[in-house]
Formats: C-alpha cells, structure tokens, sequence
C-alpha cells in the first residue's frame, strides 16, 4: 500500500454535476474517496463546488477532476495527468468514449442536418470539443462546408443551448450525449427538439489529476475509479448513465489534437475567424 497522498487534495467532478444529480454525484465522490484510501491515497469524501473548475484543473493541490478533450490537447497539455474516463450508457461508441447529438427544434422544418444550412447554431463554448470543434469536424465533411452556418450565439453551457434552440433563439446546436441524456431525463426544453445527426465518437471526457504523482499513485487511482463505479448503487449508476472506467493515458487524445489540426480553422460562419 502506498503513503497516503495530501488529505487536502482538490476534488471535483464539474462536468456533468447537474443540481438534479447532485445527491448521486455526492454517492460517487464517497466511493471513490473509500476505494483510494483503501490504496493509501487520500481523495476528500466530498466533492469541492466552490472553486471555479478550470483553474482548478491546473491546482497544484488537484487530486482528481474532469475535463474536456480539447483544453487536455492545448491548454492543459504536459500540465496534468490523464486517468481515463467512465464508459456512459448512452454513448454509442467504444468503451470509454462519447459523441455529440446535433438537435433542432420539433416544431420546425428541419429534417436533415443540410436544412440547417445558413441557420443559427448555438455553441456552448468555442473551446468544447463536443459543442464546437465535434461541429467543425461534421461540418467539414459536406460539401461547400466553409461557413455552414449563417450566424451563431455562445451560450456557456451545453443546458444553456439545449434552452436556445428550444426558445427559438438559434436552430441547432451540438450536445455531447451525455449532458443530452441528462437533458432528457430533467430538462422540460429538451421535449421539444429532437436528434438530426451524430457526431464521430472521441475518446471520453478525462479524468485528471495533477502532474508530479509516481506511477503507483496513478495506477491506484485509476483502481480506485474503477471499483468505485462497481461498487456505486445500481440506482445511482442508472441516474448517472455510469457503467464502468477506463483507463487511458493522454496519448488517448491524440486523436483529439489531430481533429484540431486538421478541422479547427474550419468555419463554422461564413464570419469565423480562424483559430
């Protein structure tokens, strides 16, 4: 067994902790700081909401959090590292992956993503994988792809989106599978639009933790993920669509950093500024 780690380590899991969820989310932080201590690496039983999770990702105090693939590829990259990611019910590709469901509204006249064509599309933010360059990368695919789109709005959030189309205010937007499910299951606005198209399956959203720990603490870690996830009640795994972990390193996303070679100066309107 291993020296226990800082028992003041950083602990979050920002990505998909809807309030809904808040209670099971709670249940998975516990499992997962039991599971660690029994590998002597001390991970809080509850989960820090009150730090902003994007400087938390660089903490040097960070014992484990969530992030997207593309900061992993470009700001975080050689600055943290990679656990894995949990396998989602709902996600269609391999163990440990996930894609995004292009969506529009029900009442509309949009049946096929080539109606969308100089529309209104909502982008939760210009540095989310799921909601900008997962687009980039469709749209680069059709013909006359440069600048799809006639307008876009940011809205901040995948759940701010979802309302966005739904309100009227944008026709379209790209929402990872996940935050759709839970969108489904809570979000009211989410009956009114339905699914046009998928995106590629990537690898999952990381699990992180800060650079500097040995190889032992890291495989602990990703020990403890694991048994977390099995040892979480069937009904809290259910609400969060959890199956199971995956172990991977950050040269699992090097995927993602060739999406963004080869795709992120793709405009997504004619007006976009290449990145």
């Amino acid at each position: 067994m291993s020296e226990p780690s800082n028992t003041s380590a950083l602990f979050q899991l920002p990505m998909y902790d809807w309030p809904e969820n808040h209670a099971a989310m709670n249940r998975l932080a516990a499992a997962i700081s039991l599971a660690a201590a029994a590998s002597g690496v001390a991970i809080p039983r509850a989960l820090d909401r009150s730090r902003n999770h994007q400087g938390a990702w660089t903490a040097p105090d960070l014992g484990l959090s969530q992030t997207c693939g593309l900061p992993l590829v470009t700001d975080l990259k050689g600055r943290v590292s990679v656990l894995g990611s949990f396998t989602y019910s709902c996600a269609p590709g391999p163990p440990g992956s996930y894609d995004s469901v292009i969506i529009a509204r029900r009442q509309s006249d949009f049946t096929d993503f080539e109606n969308l064509r100089h529309r209104c599309v909502a982008v939760n933010s210009k540095d989310s994988y799921s909601g900008y360059l997962a687009l980039q990368v469709f749209v680069a695919q059709r013909p006359q792809a440069g600048g799809f789109f006639g307008s876009s709005i940011i809205t901040g959030s995948h759940r701010n989106s979802i309302h966005a189309v739904a309100s009227g205010e944008a026709d379209t937007a790209a929402i990872d599978c996940v935050s759709w499910e839970m969108a489904s299951a809570h979000e009211a606005a989410a009956e009114d639009l339905l699914v046009l198209a998928r995106t590629a399956s990537r690898p999952g959203l990381p699990l992180i933790t800060a650079r500097g720990q040995s190889s032992h603490q890291l495989e602990d870690l990703r020990s403890a993920l694991a048994l977390a996830v099995q040892a979480l009640g069937k009904t809290d795994r259910e609400r969060l669509g959890l199956t199971e972990f995956v172990p991977a390193s950050a040269d699992s996303y090097a995927i993602i950093a060739d999406d963004l070679q080869r795709f992120g100066a793709v405009p997504l309107i004619a007006s976009d500024p290449e990145r």
